[in-house]
């Protein structure tokens, strides 16, 4: 499984930058889905949705480094699921194919097979890149691993109050990443790429 400790890197040299987004501008725009599309999503299955949409402007994270930076053709973006058995990396397979409700409802689906014990080894193989969603736990920061294949990981974590405008909520997203295949400005701006499709007023 992807899921043992072995896999992740303790060679590559990794970096690490979290951003802040308004939780509340995400809910609204959850919200006005809701509305328009009769749809429910929740806050991990939009960020997803905003990271692959991110990653065709910002290729190198969604790759391997071997002597060389080698871009992966497709996005197939792991995302873990634990409810009560382990953690096990579901994979979304050619994610940048797919639109908000299909990739939502591909992660509410693997929940269900997580549960019945359906999900199988090609539910769980050939990841990109991946995201641990602990969106629902009382953390305020964590710093993902990468695994050895890939390039990159992101970590979502729960909503807190911030009191530098007013009361805002906010959560924080954390990019690990191999620092071979971008500098921290590449990185910073494809955080912020991100956070700017969230808390936009549509998709």
């Amino acid at each position: 499984m992807e899921t043992n400790t072995k896999n992740y890197s303790v060679s590559k040299p990794l970096a690490s930058i979290c951003i802040q987004i308004d939780a509340d501008k995400v809910d609204s725009l959850i919200k006005k889905i809701k509305n328009e599309e009769n749809f429910n999503l929740n806050v991990g299955e939009i960020v997803i949705f905003s990271i692959v949409k991110a990653l065709k402007d910002f290729p190198m994270f969604n790759s391997i480094y071997d002597q060389n930076l080698i871009l992966y053709d497709s996005i197939n973006l792991g995302h873990f699921v634990n409810l009560g058995s382990g953690p096990k990396l579901a994979v979304i397979k050619d994610a940048d194919t797919r639109n908000l409700y299909q990739i939502a409802q591909e992660i509410k689906e693997s929940a269900l097979r997580y549960i019945r014990g359906e999900l199988l080894a090609e539910d769980t193989a050939l990841s990109t890149i991946s995201v641990t969603n602990l969106y629902s736990f009382e953390a305020f920061q964590v710093t993902p691993p990468v695994y050895e294949h890939q390039s990159a990981m992101f970590s979502i974590t729960s909503k807190f109050v911030s009191w530098d405008e007013g009361i805002v909520r906010k959560f924080n997203l954390t990019l690990s990443y191999d620092a071979r295949v971008a500098d921290c400005q590449t990185a910073i701006a494809f955080l912020n790429n991100i956070k700017n499709r969230l808390e936009a007023k549509a998709l």
